[in-house]
C-alpha cells in the first residue's frame, strides 16, 4: 500500500463519526498531510477523485 492510499484509507477512518467523536482534528491533519503529498501529482485517476474528494471536504479552506 502507498503512503497516499494509506493516508486516504487513515481519512476515511478518521471521518466516520464516531473517530470524530473522539479527535474531531484527526480529519483536518490528514488532509493536510495529504496535500503536502508529492506522491498526489503522479496519482490514478481514480485516487487523485479519491483525494480531491477528501482535501474538498477535510482541508483547509480555499480563498
Amino acid at each position: 500500500m502507498s503512503e497516499l492510499d494509506h493516508l486516504l484509507a487513515a481519512l476515511d477512518e478518521a471521518a466516520e463519526p464516531e473517530s470524530r467523536q473522539r479527535d474531531p482534528h484527526a480529519a483536518p491533519a490528514l488532509a493536510l498531510q495529504l496535500a503536502q503529498l508529492p506522491e498526489l501529482e503522479s496519482a490514478s485517476d481514480e485516487t487523485a477523485l479519491r483525494a480531491a474528494r477528501a482535501l474538498a471536504v477535510h482541508g483547509p479552506p480555499q480563498t
